[in-house]
């Protein structure tokens, strides 16, 4: 789906299933056939450098597990992980580690995902520490940097505070600072700013989108906010119940949406503008039981166009029009 010399990360056929528990007599004596969730279920996609591809769909749908099993935090129950064309599925010790120097995360709550205990000057340089990046010396300038490109500025009236001493908005850029202070190729955001005010999220997506240039780096952001996927994302992705159902440029995907379920998600998006009129459609009924999914399209027990072949045959993702893809039976 894109031009191989410039994919920085992609995942074919990914897999992510978690075994429920079984009673121990039962596992014991194997009266029943062991079950899975199966969050994630057979994922395609790549990205490129400095490119922003957004992934969407409603809780449940496996957006955050795709990212966490692309970064190998979670371990994948099925098909590959690719890294600057290296297959990394099965990494582990040094090999694994060296990914990880190149990878980063951004979690969507700032409050949580740093120490209170460190300084600002701590919480950015220990993933310098951890990878063995840099020497003492250098350390200090890195994180100058970083702070500098999170726009926390002046970086050197920072490096003493500690988290609780700064704003909503300082600390997701301290944790973008953090993120990128080791200069990755493939970051994963999620859901970044769904955790601050209004007034400062678009700085912050402004941050990301100039970092994804600055550094070339690809970036997978992950969001229910169709908003925020608009203004950042290149090209964005729509899940529903493990699956990926639609993927194409953003603008496309939004305005000219193929799969029905895209089509709902969209429509169930209040409109602020009072000059323009559109039905509001809610989106009715529950994202399946991963345990037991719907047999055929994971979606035709909520679609308003189900036909009957959706009811026994999984649909394939397909190109329906150059560079869009959608996995429905009606095209």
């Amino acid at each position: 789906m894109n031009d191989s010399n410039s994919i920085v990360f992609a995942v074919k056929d990914l897999q992510k299933w978690y075994p429920l528990q079984q009673g121990f007599i039962d596992a014991l004596l194997k009266r029943e056939k062991q079950q899975f969730v199966r969050a994630v279920d057979g994922v395609s996609f790549s990205i490129r450098a400095g490119e922003i591809i957004g992934i969407v769909g409603e809780s449940g749908s496996g957006k955050t597990t795709v990212g966490m099993t692309a970064l190998r935090l979670y371990e994948p129950t099925g098909g590959t992980i690719t890294f600057m064309g290296e297959d990394i599925t099965t990494h582990s010790g040094d090999r694994l580690q060296n990914f990880r120097r190149q990878a980063q995360i951004i979690f969507q709550n700032p409050y949580e995902s740093l120490n209170p205990r460190s300084t600002v000057f701590e919480s950015v340089v220990e993933p310098l520490r951890l990878n063995k990046i840099g020497t003492k010396d250098e350390h200090l300038e890195r994180v100058l940097q970083a702070l500098e490109r999170a726009e926390i500025s002046p970086p050197e009236n920072f490096l003493d505070r500690y988290p609780h001493e700064l704003s909503g908005g300082q600390r997701q850029r301290l944790a973008i600072a953090r993120a990128i202070v080791i200069e990755p190729k493939f970051l994963v955001a999620d859901e970044p700013v769904s955790m601050l005010d209004v007034s400062i999220r678009a700085g912050i997506l402004n941050l990301l989108k100039q970092l994804s240039q600055t550094l070339e780096t690809a970036i997978l952001y992950v969001s229910h906010d169709l908003s925020t996927v608009r203004y950042i994302c290149d090209r964005t992705m729509t899940m529903y119940a493990g699956k990926l159902i639609e993927l194409g440029d953003t603008n496309t995907v939004i305005d000219e949406p193929f799969h029905p379920y895209t089509q709902l998600l969209i429509k169930a998006i209040p409109e602020v503008d009072p000059d323009v009129k559109r039905e509001r459609v809610l989106l009715e009924g529950e994202v399946p039981n991963l345990v037991n999914p719907p047999t055929g399209c994971r979606f035709h027990p909520r679609c308003p166009f189900v036909m009957d072949r959706c009811r026994v045959e999984e649909p394939s993702l397909q190109e329906v029009k150059p560079k869009h893809w959608a996995a429905c039976h009606l095209y």
